[in-house]
């Protein structure tokens, strides 16, 4: 049987390894938390989801879509039934202050993107996502 002292040890190591399980944890969810209203944040003008859910290691966008600009060769941009965006578990850890994220995987599930080629044989794709550049005038479509 072990002494008084040895199992006052491991209940105080147990209660240790709990809290530091609950913190990271709680972490976690934050940092999701985080990504989920950078996500909410960056949905252009023209864009809609029907609903955003924050899962235990991922963020899932349902029914995503970008609509298209005017005189742009389709309805939509963009469709999908589901992303699902996993971040880089370091950007994760880097600190609930930190700005640039680190995505580990992007999958799209039921997934449809269109795209428009340019007089000069240029493709435009996704124009609705790039926020550096305004969308070119539309010339010629595929």
């Amino acid at each position: 049987m072990a002494s008084p002292q040895t199992s006052r040890r491991l209940w105080i190591l147990l209660g240790s390894v709990l809290a530091l399980a609950l913190a990271g944890a709680i972490g976690w969810q934050l940092a999701l938390q985080r990504l989920h209203a950078a996500i909410s944040e960056s949905l252009g003008p023209r864009s809609s989801v029907e609903r955003i859910e924050l899962g235990l290691s991922a963020v899932r966008l349902i029914k995503r879509r970008v609509r298209g600009q005017r005189g742009w060769p389709a309805e939509d941009e963009l469709r999908a039934g589901r992303i699902t965006v996993v971040p880089h578990l370091r950007s994760m850890l880097g600190g609930l202050g930190a700005r640039a994220w680190r995505l580990h995987s992007i999958s799209v599930e039921d997934g449809y993107i269109s795209l428009q080629r340019s007089a000069d044989g240029r493709m435009q794709l996704l124009p609705a996502l790039r926020h550096d550049a305004p969308a070119a005038a539309p010339h010629a479509t595929v």
